[in-house]
């Protein structure tokens, strides 16, 4: 995995070459048939984690139609959601038919031809698709059609790679890089749920520092990856060696229901490029799936090796491609240092009780005041202690000092005193 000839540098480490897996002469053969290349936007991460979709050997997607006391609901069965190619022409064909302007209200059309373009001969999946129809027809009699055939699609294909039968090899991808803060309030409610529930989240402490990232990759890998199957993840840089990454870096991602263990292989340490593919310098972290059958051997999960690849370099702008960029970059091995836990807090913190707040003011503040007739020289300016009815001893007791001082020393201040609440 790791001397795969990467094409542009930043893309390369990102996205899966499609040109690599299927091979050149099976493209250019004059024997081969159309290749579909489908791509999917859908809920990867399953972020509500519902299981509720597949019923009994069929994908159930409830669509809320009219004022009916029960919802009507679209319904595929498994057989025709495995041919992803098929499924996706099939669903674009009932819509694209059910949306039809030239379709009388209230009236469905024969679905006779689409089953034989389709190859759709087995009775009950005709039925089936039929009643679809039926409610995709309704869908658009309400004004309700919107983008059902791509909902379906994108819905049902994450939904179909996650059944243990239809994982694959190879996961390699660039997960979204979002922090905490970052999150809407409701996410942040979900996502610390669900990294708790693995042992991956850190405590409120580190909270803001806290990456979706690690929770997409150990959701992929449960969902999408075969036991024994490899991965390779592009993950912010800090995944590598910071105290609030630990429990990512075990590789035992403790779901209850469906409990992960992965077996990290290595990484590439790339925060010594320039420029960054990416606003924070980055990783690839590099694993595969263990097996958890009991009685057998390989069942533990192997943490990240402290043990990395290096590359420094300053990459040019006009090396877009691969064979030009990698001869500004060095890899060589190295080995990862980890900061002591003490250090996610700030090491001053012993030092400090107010934070970013400066007292005595009598030591800092001051007010300016007018130039004698001689003036002051250039450059300088008078000033007298800012004194306040707040102050304390011992600091009230003191007298006020004046004088000139030079002017870089001396910069405006806006005080929460100058401020009508919330009007800054």
């Amino acid at each position: 995995m790791h001397e795969v000839d990467l094409h542009p540098v930043a893309v390369a480490l990102a996205r899966v070459t499609y040109l690599l897996a299927i091979g050149r002469e099976t493209l250019t053969s004059e024997e081969r048939g159309p290749i579909s290349v489908p791509v999917y936007l859908g809920d990867s991460l399953q972020w509500d984690q519902r299981t509720d979709l597949i019923d009994h050997g069929h994908l159930v997607i409830q669509t809320g139609t009219g004022n009916q006391l029960f919802a009507n609901e679209l319904r595929f069965s498994e057989t025709l959601v495995q041919d992803a190619s098929r499924f996706d022409a099939i669903v674009n064909e009932l819509a694209d038919k059910a949306a039809d302007p030239h379709r009388t209200k209230g009236k469905l059309p024969s679905l006779t031809a689409v089953f034989n373009r389709h190859g759709v001969a087995d009775k009950d999946d005709q039925e089936e698709l039929a009643e679809n129809f039926r409610v995709l027809c309704e869908l658009v009699d309400e004004d309700r059609n919107h983008i059902w055939s791509y909902y379906v699609r994108n819905l049902a294909r994450p939904m179909w790679l996650s059944r243990a039968e239809n994982r694959v090899d190879v996961l390699v991808g660039n997960p979204p890089w979002l922090s905490y803060r970052h999150m809407p309030g409701h996410m942040q409610k979900t996502f610390k749920d669900m990294m708790q529930a693995r042992g991956l989240w850190k405590g409120f402490e580190v909270a803001t520092h806290q990456d979706l990232s690690g929770l997409f990759i150990a959701r992929a890998v449960q969902q999408y990856l075969r036991e024994d199957g490899s991965f390779a993840f592009v993950v912010p840089n800090p995944v590598l060696d910071r105290p609030y990454w630990t429990g990512f870096r075990s590789g035992e991602w403790t779901d209850p229901d469906h409990p992960v263990k992965v077996g990290f292989t290595g990484s590439w340490d790339l925060r010594r490029l320039r420029p960054h593919f990416f606003p924070r310098a980055a990783a690839v972290v590099f694993g595969k799936r263990r097996t958890l059958r009991i009685g057998q051997q390989g069942n533990s999960a192997v943490a990240l090796p402290r043990k990395t690849e290096v590359w420094t370099g300053k990459i040019p702008k006009n090396a877009a491609h691969w064979e030009r960029a990698k001869g500004w970059i060095t890899r060589k091995a190295g080995e990862l240092r980890y900061p002591k836990e003490g250090l996610i807090s700030s090491p001053y913190r012993e030092r400090f009780m107010n934070g970013a707040t400066i007292f005595p003011k009598v030591f800092f503040f001051v007010e300016e005041q007018a130039a004698s007739p001689l003036g002051l020289g250039g450059g300088r300016v008078a000033v007298r202690s800012r004194r306040s009815t707040l102050e304390k001893k011992p600091w009230k007791d003191l007298p006020d000092l004046e004088g000139s001082v030079e002017k870089q020393f001396v910069r405006p201040v806006l005080l929460g005193e100058h401020v009508v609440p919330y009007w800054h």
